[in-house]
């Protein structure tokens, strides 16, 4: 049977503190548990819960992000393509 298999390593935690509400019959939580997870409001004894993984919160980024177009340019811009947006600034005489 083909698909993606939802276990605590592909379904991650978003961070945000959700409340889950079931439906009728017997249902399948995937949440944060702990201090701050997500609010189950009527989870029974005999419904599963699959506690999620915390994800890493992304870096911030600090100055300005660096392109290295071409690390051998040589200073001859004849021989070298550039994108206009990473053209290197032109020689001063």
């Amino acid at each position: 049977m083909g698909g993606v298999r939802l276990t605590d390593a592909t379904v991650l935690d978003d961070g945000a503190t959700d409340t889950l509400t079931g439906g009728s019959g017997r249902d399948w939580f995937l949440a944060a548990v702990g201090r701050s997870g997500d609010k189950l409001t009527d989870r029974h004894s005999t419904e599963v819960l699959t506690a999620l993984r915390n994800v890493a919160s992304a870096p911030v980024p600090r100055g300005k992000p660096v392109i290295d177009s071409d690390s051998d340019f040589d200073g001859d811009r004849s021989r070298h393509a550039f994108p206009t947006a990473l053209k290197p600034p032109s020689a001063k005489p």
